[in-house]
């Protein structure tokens, strides 16, 4: 089985609408050790059969089913049956990204057992299941500009000394209702720079890295989901160094660098792969 890896947003910043509907990002990227289990196997006949541990994903939109056809069809072979076995643990929903991330290890999956797609393709695909899906096929941080689907690697020098705790407490807000609250908003200039998190994950700078996250939809968010700010207010009373929703949430991760404090907070903590 493959790991497919959450992704976390260690920067947001939401530009204006485009003129195909979505809104211009600008966005640093990383994956944190959280990670659903894939295997993909022939099955010898013409149907995609997903297994997954949560009953309430087996349909056929599930992006892992998608990501099978869209394969076949960029690869010009015809429909191939398999068997999907999918071990979720990344929570639905959440703005980790987890369906992104299933969609992006069933593509290279399917490329082990048939073949290669030519890169233009493999992005194309990519794209066409969500604007995460380029990100997540990735293989360290990255800036992701465009709709998130333009990637461009960082080179990371890694964090020994980092914490991950993720935690969710409330439901998912309408990620269309978000963008729309966020419209409303007057825009704020010159408050945020992702260059200072680029430079902070070259460096494997933690101090750097952790007084430089943001999110611009926490903007909206915290008001909206009290909860979201409630759960980050109570990492940093346990010590965290800067806690952050990721994506358009309600997730909250909270970067420790004392692995105590971490570990008196949650039993399970996380690190940057």
């Amino acid at each position: 089985m493959v790991n497919a890896f959450a992704k976390i947003n260690l920067t947001l910043e939401v530009g204006g609408k485009r003129a195909d509907g979505y809104h211009s990002l600008v966005s640093v990227m990383a994956r944190a050790t959280l990670s659903d289990r894939i295997e993909v196997k022939k099955n010898g006949s013409k149907n995609i059969v997903l297994k997954v541990n949560d009953p309430s994903l087996d349909t056929p939109d599930n992006l892992a089913v998608k990501a099978v056809k869209g394969y076949c069809e960029a690869s010009g072979i015809e429909a191939q049956g398999v068997d999907i076995l999918l071990e979720k643990n990344i929570p639905v929903a959440s703005g980790l990204g987890g369906g992104s991330a299933d969609a992006a290890a069933v593509i290279e999956c399917m490329e082990e057992l048939f073949g290669a797609l030519p890169r233009d393709k493999r992005h194309a695909l990519a794209r066409s299941l969500g604007a995460d899906v380029p990100y997540c096929l990735e293989k360290t941080p990255c800036i992701c500009r465009g709709i998130g689907d333009e990637c461009e690697k960082i080179d990371c020098k890694g964090f020994d000394s980092l914490y991950l705790v993720i935690k969710k407490n409330a439901e998912k807000l309408s990620t269309g209702a978000v963008y729309t609250a966020f419209d409303a908003l007057s825009k704020k200039e010159g408050e945020y720079d992702h260059v200072s998190v680029v430079k902070a994950l070259e460096r494997g700078d933690t101090a750097l890295l952790t007084k430089s996250l943001f999110n611009d939809f926490e903007r909206v968010v915290l008001d909206k989901s009290p909860e979201v700010k409630v759960l980050k207010e109570e990492m940093m009373r346990a010590g965290a160094l800067a806690a952050l929703m990721s994506g358009a949430g309600p997730t909250v991760v909270g970067f420790f660098d004392d692995e105590e404090k971490a570990r008196a907070y949650s039993s399970e903590f996380y690190r940057i792969v």
